[in-house]
């Protein structure tokens, strides 16, 4: 438990307990310690009963207990700790003097039967009522539970053996089958035993000795032993009952003392694992009560739990049948008569126990008997008859006799007695009591010395006082009221009381009690009230009880209303107290809160009294139903607190809601709670006479300097409920007064709110920004308050309360808060104090009434001039802020459009709005706390007729997102001019602005706006520097730059004009998580230590805010040759964003990260211009220039750096071959850079003030192509290269990394080139191959660093310049040329410069390239195809493998066209694998490429150097195809044809480039062509030829592989393959028969292939026939033939068998003039297919004839049927 809340315990308690005489005082002090130890192990609920309703006005307050007593409180809540040692102890305040569960506030559920081993008191209340604390002792017990069950059936304190060595984590309970039961407490569960009983019950046993046995062993969990469902158990008990009292000799209480009793002394029962308990032996009792002696014996009815009596009913048989009492003894009462006795039971008390805290037990029960009607009793003052017992029950304890009887017939008897009398009332007052029939009644008779009568009473309580209106006295008429009667030899107490009246008397068929309001009249103030409806008579009566002696007496009355009154014409606002008080209209409903009337009575002498009058503001009515309590409570309402918004509010957590869209926040609502004190009034009083000049006065909660109101409760995590602690209005003489503290002084609003034109339209998306044309408010703001904090009391008028703040404030006794309007929608809240620190000139106020001749006087005006709360800075003065107060202002967006409608808007707009509340109001990232920047006012007076002020208040130093001005012209309410003016900076550029709101009144009386919208105060030359927390120094205050900033070629933004903001576009949101102890800078500018934390955060949560703006400027960059003037280009629409919050703080770089974030990592403008880059005749076309984050090695994470970037296209050479790509390091790829994306140009170079950049970083560090995020860093896997990539249709070369610098017409770079030929481009998937890293590894890229010269040597191709880029010296790789015509320049190129690193090379250089055999373009099962960057050379016996070289140049403008540029790869083999046969094909040459020429393989010298290749591209074949190789070589030997130059011509290339989808394709093919015997025609195709051979062999390799996806189906997919194919046919002559000739004929064909689309594929075709052959002299010849065959295809997807049959017939007559030839053919195939599973037949019939005559006809004729079917 929390200290304060231990405090507010303990005071609630002890507070208002009277401790005057020493021995009181010893029970006080020794009582609180206990308590307190108390309350850390109790639940707070259970120490006290609810309270009546009385008992929560403000005589209860905190604010009513002696500072003494609150500090010896606080002192013991301080110290208070529960020791393991310490016994633990539960408490409970008992109001009246029995302990009986029966009784109100005597003993609570919990602690029945319990024994108290100590009680604090009787001490009395301040309202007169006696009250003792009692004390019960926490025990530790073992419990036992069924199965499933979380309530152990006993709790009993046992011995168990201790071990003389125990064992390492030995259990801490025993298991076993027998436990000993040690003397002590034994509790069982009630419901155990009596089904009708809670199972929150237990029954408590005192026991001497005992022994439970168990049938198996209990499972022990954690403390808890758990048994079986089948495991029995058997309890045997020796009990006890509680000691004999002690003789108190008192004639009260004697036949208690004298009662015996004794209760059963051995209990025996048993129960099972899931059984209830059944009982065995329960031995017998004996009692004597009255004279009257009993025995009892266990009966066998079952047992029974009585809610009543909180006890468990064993059924007795009783000895006797009849009791009547015999020997009686008491002086208070008497019986008589005698009743048959109905039932006995043995009555144990059952607590609601909690069972981690059991309580020791008091003893075990008493005999309780049923009886029947008979006996009657009388009490002193008793008249008219005695009270008849129906059917009581009679209980005996040991010390105790107690009767209760619920039904008692007291009907016709009554008591009275006298009440006070004084001299205002000689005759005095009385209470007449009168008894019921059917009413509860109890008596209680203790042998410690007193009884108790108590039961439910109509009274009728004749009060004298307070007296009504038409000068009757109230009337007090109750019904069921409680009455208790208390005895002792030395006092004699009365306690009435009944707290629903008003329903007691309502009419039986009524809802709800109607009744006729009454008026109770002060001097100034009228009360309109309710009858009664509670009252409370405390008091010590006569001995004879005739007579009240000495009392308290509560009166509450609905309240209705309350009239305050002045003593001029007035008007009033009841405020809260109108809603508080109710409505007197809706009768019992409109009672919302009570009026206690307290009337004290004390003896003066033996005939009059001292009577005293008090009236107390009670609790709110939080209920308007209910009946009493019978047991002694007249009703349950509770009433805890005053339900108003002042007098006791709850408290909620505000939940700020963001406003809809990008508006304004809800100020409004924001404000609320910060105000809520001050407008929270119970009622407002206004003087409309001129006696006060229209100055009013009002009453509420005091603020600041602890005046102490009330104490808050906690009731949820958000919600609080606050205890008022102070009697808000009394009666002095016949004045109302109340605390100085508590009443303000009330005028009208003091600026008038009038309607405004505005003159400028709102900006785009600014929902904040007010309407065009008039704009309204709801209302002038509301009134002015000025309050003071001084205790003494006042009375409620305002000249007096002017006089008495005036003096108070300039007498140094107490601090002024003034509440009141500014100009259109501002409030302000104004503290004026002497104390605070901040101030070294205190803020005055002043009474400036002027003064006239003839004692003419003017009105009341209170001046309050500021003190110097504002900024200060000691070494420049001049730079400190104008005087103003101490507080807070705030605009609202409280603007209504022409229609009247709410526009969310605000008068200043919402960018200033937006700064100007964040400065003087609240940061929204903690909007429940206010800011403490204060009222930007230097002087005001107030009056009742309103506010004048002539104030121009300037704070010098503002700078970012800060009010320079605030000025305000004000006469009497009446505005003539107001300036507000705000400054920031706009990121990223470091644009100072400034922005004003003007509001005029013109001689028309109209009053007009108008902003000017942010207006440049600087130009974007990145000037951040400001005050800052150093985060990596805590607590250091720096003044400079905030950023580390590059700004490379970009030299700033100029002429800067039309600053737009666009709501638009994403406004900047994060926040400055400050924790608590860390130092930071405030609204104030002042370095402070945090500690404070936002809701809910264990930080304070600062938001930060940027809004977006759009502008124009003139943009400076380096090196324009074209659309600039005088070095700067225009830029039109440039982003920028302005910081609304916080004030004066500037964004960290980890947030101008995140902001640049949101526009996707930079911010920046659109140019069109032309830069010549860093002076070196590289042109570029400048389209963009920005600011983005980088990185800096050794900077903490999130600690960026920023560049700043020119982009755009480099001018590359016009041939259309060069274009720019990005390379990714972490990858190694190379991708192409769409034509849109810009390249940014950067420069190593931190921003020098004024200068920006300075000449040295100008002339010495490199110009780059890069990303702004490698300015510094070493290349990581995320970094991403720029580069020129010069593509041809056969290779590529690539320029990575370029760089310039400054006067160097040469293209710079760390990176070597990097080349890629035909091959690599065919083995990659890009537009270039990967080239690693390209630093420490190229990938699969020649890197063109080394080359050998013409004599073999190993030379370095470049020359390295001393310039670095990331620490690595860069290279100087190209010159920048240009062609000029007629004095113009039409065009830039490159030249390379290999070969510039050693002059005497004269260029002559090859480029090493490395070896990457092999380099695989197909590599599968069936089918490989890969390069071999070597060859072999040398005869045939003597070959050596030679290296591939690489002869490479550029040249942009060559005389020669074929010299721009070349490339040749020498000594390159391509490889194809075909299934088994390995090296089926190898193609050797020398890759030649150049601008004019056609690619392929061409030879070189005959007598290559170093620098050449093979002399002739040749083919070399697998050894697997040699024989026939040698059989086609045979059959060309037999010809006489040139086959030789046909072998010899020999390999087919073919390459193209499809350079707009990146298409490479390649093919190449070796075909031996046809071989035919007899080589000559007019011999084969002679009739007489015997023998015809035809043969031929084909191999080849194509690739072709498309990199993305085209609309072309044949680019979708890549394909490559090999093949190699043989046919053959073979024509034998069989009969000759004249010039016929016939023919055995027959044809093969095969081929095998592998494709990486369909795989390996295999194609045989077979046929065999006849053919006849006519020929004819001079004729010529005829030849008919006829063929059957079968053809066969299959591959991985399709098996397909066709059989043909030909018929074909040719004529060539007179030589060839004449030709025809007819054919027919007839096929049938069956074609599977795997996927989609399917088996398709196709039959088909082609006819054909061809005609031809020689220069006459020529006629081709071919028809084709075919049918296709799916078989399957």
């Amino acid at each position: 438990m929390e200290k304060d809340q231990l405090e507010s315990l303990l005071s609630n308690v002890f507070g208002h307990l009277n401790a005057e005489k020493s021995s009181e005082k010893k029970q006080w002090d020794e009582g609180i310690p206990l308590l307190a130890k108390s309350l850390l192990i109790q639940d707070s609920q259970e120490i006290q009963e609810d309270s009546f309703s009385f008992e929560n006005s403000e005589l209860f307050f905190h604010e009513r207990i002696p500072k003494k007593k609150i500090e010896l409180i606080r002192k013991e809540a301080d110290k208070a700790t529960v020791k393991e040692d310490d016994p633990r102890l539960k408490a409970f305040v008992r109001e009246v003097p029995v302990k009986s569960t029966q009784i109100r506030a005597s003993t609570p559920k919990w602690a029945a039967g319990a024994k108290v081993v100590k009680s604090i008191g009787p001490l009395k209340r301040v309202d007169g009522r006696v009250v003792v604390i009692d004390f019960y002792r926490v025990t530790k017990l073992v419990g036992i539970y069924q199965q499933n069950s979380s309530l152990p059936v006993l709790l009993f304190k046992a011995t168990f053996k201790e071990s003389k060595v125990k064992k390492i984590k030995a259990a801490p309970i025993e298991v076993t089958k027998n436990y000993d039961v040690a003397a002590g407490s034994f509790y069982v569960r009630a419901d155990m035993l009596a089904n009708n009983a809670p199972n929150s019950r237990y029954v408590g046993f005192l026991v001497k000795d005992g022994r439970i046995q168990l049938s198996a062993d209990p499972v022990l969990q954690g403390e808890k032993l758990i048994l079986a469902a089948t495991t029995s158990v058997q309890v045997s008990l020796d009990l006890d009952q509680a000691p004999n009292p002690a003789n108190s000799k008192s004639k009260h209480g004697r036949d208690a003392f004298e009662a015996k009793i004794n209760t059963p002394d051995k209990l025996n029962f048993s129960f099972t694992g899931a059984s209830k308990i059944q009982l065995k032996e329960i031995s017998d009792a004996q009692c004597t009560v009255y004279g009257e002696k009993a025995s009892f014996k266990r009966s066998n009815k079952v047992p029974k739990y009585n809610s009543q009596l909180s006890r468990l009913l064993i059924p007795f048989d009783c000895s006797e049948s009849e009791f009547a009492p015999k020997k009686q003894k008491s002086p208070m009462v008497e019986f008589s008569g005698s009743a048959p006795i109905q039932d006995s039971w043995w009555a144990i008390p059952a607590a609601e126990l909690d069972i981690a805290a059991p309580l020791e037990v008091a003893g075990s029960g008493g005999i309780l008997q049923l009886l029947q009607s008979g006996i009657k009793l009388k009490w002193q003052g008793l008249q008219a008859r005695k009270l008849l017992l129906e059917n009581p029950f009679l209980l005996v304890d040991v010390g105790r006799i107690g009767i209760t009887d619920v039904f008692s017939n007291g009907e016709g008897a009554f008591q009275e007695m006298d009440h006070w009398k004084d001299d205002l009332n000689e005759h005095g007052t009385s209470i007449s009591l009168s008894l019921k029939k059917g009413a509860l009644f109890l008596y209680n008779s203790l042998a410690e010395g007193t009884e108790m009568i108590a039961g439910l009473v109509n009274s009728e309580i004749k009060v004298d006082r307070p007296l009504q209106v038409n000068g009757l006295p109230v009337s007090v008429k109750t019904k069921n009221s409680a009455l208790i009667l208390a005895g002792s030899d030395a006092k004699k107490l009365i306690y009435l009381f009944d707290d629903n009246i008003l329903w007691d008397n309502k009419l039986p068929f009524s809802k709800v009690p109607d009744f006729k309001s009454i008026a109770i009249a002060l001097e100034n103030a009228l009360f309109t009230i309710s009858p009664a409806n509670g009252a409370l008579v405390f008091g010590e009566c006569s001995e004879n009880w005739k007579k009240i002696l000495k009392s308290q007496t509560f009166l509450v009355f609905g309240m209705l209303s309350y009239m305050p009154t002045l003593p001029d014409p007035y008007v009033a606002n009841l405020g809260l107290f109108a809603r508080q008080f109710g409505d007197k209209r809706k009768g019992i409903d409109g009672i919302k809160s009570w009026l206690v009337c307290q009337i004290s009575q004390e003896p003066q002498d033996e005939k009059s009294d001292a009577v005293a009058v008090k009236f107390h503001f009670g609790p709110a009515n939080t209920s308007t139903s209910g009946q009493g309590d019978i047991a002694m409570a007249a009703s349950t309402v509770s009433m805890n607190q005053v339900k108003s918004e002042a007098v006791a509010g709850t408290l909620k957590a505000v939940n700020t809601a963001a406003a809809s869209d990008n508006g304004l926040p809800p100020y409004e609502d924001q404000l609320d709670p910060f105000m809520r004190p001050y407008d929270t009034e119970y009622f407002a009083l206004l003087d409309v006479s001129s006696n006060a000049n229209q100055l009013g006065v009002s009453m509420g909660f005091p603020r600041r300097d602890r005046v102490t109101t009330g104490i808050a409760h906690s009731v949820s995590e958000s919600e609080a409920t606050i205890s008022q602690s102070g009697q808000l209005i009394s009666v002095e003489g016949m004045e109302v007064i109340a605390p100085g503290a508590m009443t303000r002084l009330f005028m009208m609003p003091q600026v008038a709110w009038e309607p405004i034109f505005n003159l400028t339209p709102p900006g785009k998306a600014k929902p904040g920004d007010p309407p065009v044309l008039f704009n309204y408010y709801p209302n002038d703001g509301g009134p002015t308050r000025i309050l003071n904090n001084h205790p003494e009391r006042i009375a409620i008028s305002p000249k007096p309360l002017v006089e008495f703040i005036l003096d108070k404030y300039q007498k140094k006794e107490t601090s002024v808060d003034a509440q009141f309007t500014l100009s259109f929608g501002m409030k302000a809240l104004a503290e004026l104090s002497h104390t605070n620190a901040k101030e070294t000139i205190k803020p005055e106020l002043d009474h400036v009434r002027p003064n006239f001749p003839n004692q003419l006087e003017g009105g009341i005006q209170i001046r309050a001039t500021a003190g110097n709360y504002g900024k200060k800075d000691p070494a420049e003065p001049k730079m400190n802020d104008s005087s103003m107060f101490a507080g807070f202002t705030v605009q609202l967006n409280n603007v209504l459009g022409m229609n009247g409608v709410a526009t969310g808007a605000s008068t200043l707009g919402q960018s200033v709005t937006e700064i100007f509340n964040g400065e003087f109001f609240v940061n929204q990232g903690n909007p429940t706390q206010l800011l403490s920047r204060g009222v930007p006012v230097s002087k005001i007076d107030f009056s009742g007729y309103g506010a004048s002020m002539f104030s121009n208040w300037l704070s010098p130093s503002a700078a970012i997102a800060q009010t320079s001005q605030a000025r305000f012209d004000v006469m009497l309410g009446r505005t003539g001019h107001e300036v507000i003016q705000v400054k920031s900076i706009v990121y990223p550029w470091g644009i100072r602005v400034v922005r004003t709101i003007t509001i005029f009144r013109t001689s028309s009386g109209f009053v007009f706006r108008t902003d000017s919208g942010w207006q440049p105060e600087s130009d974007g030359i990145f000037d951040f520097r400001a005050k800052y927390i150093d985060e990596s120094f805590p607590g250091k205050l720096e003044e400079k730059e905030r950023y580390e900033l590059h700004p490379g070629t970009l030299r700033g933004l100029f002429n800067i004009s039309n600053i737009q903001e666009d709501g638009s576009v994403a406004d900047f949101v994060t926040s400055n998580q400050i924790q608590v102890g860390k130092k930071y800078i405030n609204e104030s500018g002042d370095v402070i230590v945090n500690s404070e934390t936002s809701d809910g955060l264990s930080y304070l949560d600062q938001q930060v805010k940027c809004v977006a703006v759009y502008f124009d400027a003139d943009v400076e960059i380096e090196n324009l040759v074209q659309g600039h003037k005088n070095g700067r280009t225009p830029a039109k629409k440039i982003l920028g964003y302005v910081q609304l919050s916080p004030p004066g703080i500037p964004l960290t770089p980890k947030q101008l990260n995140a902001l640049l974030g949101l526009q996707g990592g930079l911010i920046g403008g659109d140019v069109d211009c032309v830069m010549d880059v860093g002076g070196t005749g590289q042109l570029m076309q400048i389209n963009r220039f920005d600011i983005s984050p980088s990185e800096k090695p050794g900077n903490e994470f999130g600690n960026p750096i920023f560049v700043a970037s020119t982009r755009g296209s480099v001018i590359l050479p016009k041939d259309g071959s060069w274009s720019m790509v990005q390379h990714e390091t972490g990858t190694g790829e190379v991708t192409p850079l769409p034509p849109h994306v810009p390249i940014p140009l950067i420069r190593i170079g931190k921003w020098v003030a004024e200068k920006v950049v300075s000449n040295s970083d100008v002339n010495n560090n490199l110009v780059r192509l890069a990303h702004p995020m490698e300015i510094l860093r070493d290349p990581v896997e995320g970094t991403f290269n720029y580069g020129f990539l010069q593509s041809t249709s056969t290779q590529k070369a690539l320029f990575l990394t370029p760089s310039y610098k400054k006067g160097v017409s040469k293209l710079l770079s760390k990176t070597p080139p990097i080349f890629s030929d035909a091959y690599k481009l065919m083995n990659g998937s890009s537009i270039f191959p990967n080239v690693g890293d390209a630093y420490s590894n190229y990938g699969k890229a020649m890197a063109l660093l080394e080359g050998v010269d013409d004599q073999g040597n190993k030379v370095k191709a470049f020359i390295e310049n001393a310039a670095t880029d990331g620490g690595r010296k860069v290279l100087e790789l190209m010159e920048i040329t240009a062609k000029e015509e007629a004095g113009k320049i039409v065009d830039k190129g490159f030249k390379l410069l290999s070969g510039e690193a050693n002059q005497a090379l004269n260029k002559a250089l090859a480029f090493d390239v490395p070896n990457f055999d092999p380099l695989y373009l197909v590599n599968m099962d069936s089918l490989k195809i890969y390069i071999e960057y070597k060859a072999t050379q040398g005869d045939p016996g003597n070959k050596q493998y030679v290296d591939s070289k690489l002869n490479f140049d550029v040249d942009s403008f060559a005389n020669d066209l074929a010299d721009t540029w070349k490339s040749k790869v020498n000594n390159v083999g391509m490889v194809v694998d075909l299934g088994s046969f390995e090296r089926l094909i190898t193609i050797k040459g020398n890759f030649d490429a150049g601008k004019g020429k056609e690619t392929g393989y061409a030879g070189d010298k005959d007598n290559p150097g170093p620098l050449d290749g093979i002399p002739l591209p040749e083919v070399e074949f697998s050894p697997a195809l040699e024989p026939v190789i040698e059989l086609l070589q045979m059959l060309a030997a037999l010809s006489t044809g040139d086959y030789g130059a046909v072998m010899r011509k020999g390999l087919q290339i073919a390459m193209s480039n499809a350079g707009e989808i990146w298409e490479y394709k390649f093919e190449a093919s070796k075909e031996i062509p046809l071989i035919r015997f007899p080589p000559e025609d007019s011999v084969y195709n002679s009739p007489q030829c015997p023998l015809r051979l035809e043969a031929g062999l084909a191999l080849g390799v194509y690739f072709n592989a498309a990199l993305k996806v085209t609309t072309d189906p044949k680019q979708l997919l890549p394909t490559a393959g090999g093949f190699i194919q043989f046919n053959g046919g073979l024509e034998v002559m069989c009969v000759t028969v004249g010039a016929a000739t016939i023919y055995a004929v027959g044809s093969v064909e095969v081929k095998i292939a592998c494709d990486t689309k369909i795989g390996p594929s295999l194609m045989m075709k077979f046929g065999f026939g006849a053919n006849i052959s006519v020929g004819l002299p001079v004729v010529g010849n005829v030849s008919v033939t006829y063929m059957v065959g079968c053809e066969m295809y299959a591959d991985a997807n399709v098996i397909e068998v066709t059989a043909f049959m030909l018929f074909k017939g040719h004529a060539n007559l007179l030589g060839g003039v004449v030709s025809v030839t007819i054919y027919i053919e007839a096929s049938g195939t069956v074609k599977r297919i795997s996927s989609p599973e399917r088996t398709d037949c196709t039959a088909s019939v082609t006819f054909g004839l061809d005609i031809s005559i020689c220069f006459i006809i020529n006629i081709s004729f071919e028809e084709t049927w075919q049918e296709s079917r799916q078989i399957a």
